[in-house]
């Protein structure tokens, strides 16, 4: 039983096909690896879930049926996602960043926050301390009162990271989060996620190019090209499928971390 499941999803831009009957799923603490060349259409399958666009097909989260719902509804919903760029507020530290995003479960009136009431003063400790276990899972505490601005952009990716955590997500959508790092900064940032993972047992689909970290820490792939799926399974299985090999990995092949990996091809359908 999936927490989140995409059935025969089609998309189409005019007379261009971006999603080609796209089925797959996603459990209660999987980590989902949405892999492809650049064009195969990952980012518009996370975009269809989050209600950006409007493909026909099936897409349900706990039973529900996501189609048609608009993007807020679907964030209430308990769907968070992350994107390439955190997008942090630099002059806030770390513990305020994280705050920011317990505004969804914020219940204190504005009267009663500006007023310092009794109810909203407890409200506020309850959501530091999920912002102070966030930050300590992720090895930030001794972070927490620096301005983000001023630290490395490895570290604020992890912030990032954090904030999704914070939100609570009941399903999370991760858009290469490891884009721009050094190797270094993506072995610790793939360790935070796995740790994550095991730690809450949310589900995580995750767009990724590094197949070292794929191959580490995925328990499943599911492999798009140009629009259509050619691979789901283990990672030892999905990275050594002739298909998947040829659409995207080029001539070498990867069967465990560490391996070469050839680069990924040119970009195929640009609007995705």
């Amino acid at each position: 039983m999936y927490d989140l499941e995409l059935k025969d999803v089609e998309l189409h831009f005019g007379g261009l096909v971006v999603l080609n009957r796209v089925s797959l799923g996603v459990r209660s603490g999987e980590l989902l690896a949405l892999i492809g060349p650049n064009g195969a259409g990952k980012t518009s399958i996370f975009n269809c879930i989050s209600g950006l666009y409007r493909p026909s097909g099936q897409i349900h989260f706990l039973g529900t049926s996501l189609i048609g719902k608009k993007p807020s509804a679907i964030a209430e919903m308990g769907i968070g996602r992350t994107f390439q760029h955190a997008e942090l507020i630099p002059r806030m530290n770390a513990r305020e960043n994280l705050f920011v995003a317990r505004h969804n479960h914020l219940k204190a009136t504005l009267a009663e926050q500006w007023f310092r009431l009794p109810s909203a003063r407890r409200e506020e400790a309850e959501h530091l301390a999920v912002v102070n276990d966030v930050l300590e899972m992720l090895s930030l505490t001794h972070l927490a009162h620096l301005p983000v601005g001023g630290l490395p952009f490895g570290i604020q990716k992890i912030i990032g990271f954090g904030r999704a955590l914070v939100a609570e997500p009941k399903v999370l959508l991760m858009d290469e989060p490891s884009a721009g790092l050094t190797q270094e900064e993506r072995e610790e940032l793939a360790y935070h996620i796995d740790a994550a993972k095991k730690q809450l047992g949310i589900p995580m689909l995750w767009i990724e190019h590094d197949m070292e970290m794929v191959a580490a820490i995925a328990d499943r792939i599911h492999v798009l090209d140009y629009g259509r799926s050619i691979g789901d399974g283990p990672p030892d299985e999905v990275l050594d499928n002739p298909e998947v090999v040829r659409a995207y990995l080029g001539t070498t092949q990867l069967t465990q971390a560490g391996a070469d990996v050839a680069a990924p091809r040119e970009e195929g359908v640009t609007t995705v």
